[in-house]
């Protein structure tokens, strides 16, 4: 058991007694199994990344002090309600966006990332493209990858501009046709369909 699991495992039992519940009356208020919210206390499970956004709501603090990543327990958004932003479907696509954006960012192949994590590039796909839930270990390795809280991998405050993704692509000397049909493969559906949509609209300006 790693010296920061322990740590998060500490915060947790805090964070609840601080609401002056038991692990039982927690579990059932958060609607998890009791075993289930045991085993976080215990660290012989880690919350994945659904059940962080659901702990830290249920505590109402920063996914970063709930992970002892920060000192401050105080959440942010970028704007509007945070209850509704940070609904499971939400949080699947801000992380999804968030960590595509900021590997396009940094010019870093999928390879690179999974290589520099400790991941085979299908298990970091998997990340990328929604189809797996990211766990504790995978969310806290790439914040330190790009150094930027685990709020901001989960759209919480600091929103990733999808521009920067393209800026950067621009930006290298190195960038080839290949390049530009990859990052654009790599995209999410939501995010090529408007870069379609763009490139329809340039085109037909320009034939006119």
């Amino acid at each position: 058991m790693k010296g920061g699991d322990k740590v998060f495992q500490n915060r947790l039992s805090e964070l609840r007694e601080g609401k002056g519940y038991n692990m039982k009356q927690t579990a059932a208020k958060l609607g998890i199994p009791y075993t289930t919210y045991v085993s976080y206390e215990r660290g012989d499970r880690e919350p994945d990344s659904e059940k962080l956004i659901q702990l830290s709501n249920f505590f109402n603090c920063s996914i970063d002090y709930l992970v002892c990543q920060s000192d401050n327990p105080n959440r942010h958004a970028s704007s509007g309600n945070i209850e509704e932003q940070m609904c499971d479907n939400a949080v699947k696509e801000n992380f999804c966006s968030n960590i595509y954006k900021l590997r396009s960012t940094k010019g870093l192949s999928q390879a690179e990332v999974a290589n520099r994590i400790g991941l085979t590039v299908a298990s970091y796909q998997n990340y990328e493209r929604g189809r797996r839930e990211a766990g504790y270990d995978v969310i806290v390795k790439l914040a330190d990858l790009y150094q930027v809280s685990i709020d901001v991998l989960f759209g919480r405050h600091n929103e990733l501009d999808a521009m920067d993704v393209l800026d950067s692509l621009v930006a290298r000397e190195d960038t080839s046709g290949k390049d530009v049909k990859q990052s654009y493969m790599d995209l999410p559906k939501d995010m090529r369909a408007v870069m379609h949509l763009l490139m329809r609209v340039v085109s037909k300006h320009q034939s006119e």
